[in-house]
């Protein structure tokens, strides 16, 4: 059986190998995401509407590749977390597995949120209706994990 000791170096070993790139892959993809929404697409709106369009999709291509880049290694460190978490905070009668199970499903919908918001400007600058359809998912993505902590947190009341 390993002892918290090991757990603990072996999480910090996991966190440190993978926090390089990803820092570095979501460090330039918030950059492109900066100068694109803030100062490119603007400068490109006042000339015209095709020129916004193509900014736009200049701007979100380099964006999604970084992002799509990250996304493996910060699935993993969301995993990681979700372990210190459930190990800090204990709540109700539920099992540490569960627990675990529990803030993963919750850093999950955290970074649905955050990646949705990041992508509003330019799904917004597409077409609107892009826009609500990846708003539906997104929802209805964070109702199915909501429904699974939910699921967990009564099924830990009724033993």
């Amino acid at each position: 059986m390993n002892s918290k000791k090991e757990v603990f170096e072996e999480d910090e070993t996991a966190v440190k190998s993978i926090k390089y790139s990803t820092t570095y892959n979501l460090s330039a993809a918030v950059l492109i995401w900066l100068f694109g929404v803030l100062v490119f697409i603007p400068i490109a709106d006042t000339i015209n509407v095709q020129t916004r369009l193509f900014v736009n999709l200049i701007v979100f291509i380099p964006f999604t590749i970084l992002l799509l880049k990250a996304v493996p290694r910060v699935k993993r460190l969301l995993e990681v977390f979700a372990v210190v978490l459930a190990k800090k905070f204990k709540f109700m009668e539920v099992k540490e597995d569960e627990q675990i199970i529990v803030f993963k499903k919750f850093l999950h919908m955290m970074f649905i949120i955050v990646v949705y918001l990041f992508y509003f400007p330019f799904l917004n600058n597409f077409h609107p209706a892009i826009n609500g359809i990846v708003l539906i998912v997104a929802l209805l993505w964070n109702f199915f994990l909501l429904f699974g902590i939910l699921q967990i947190a009564l099924n830990s009341k009724m033993k």
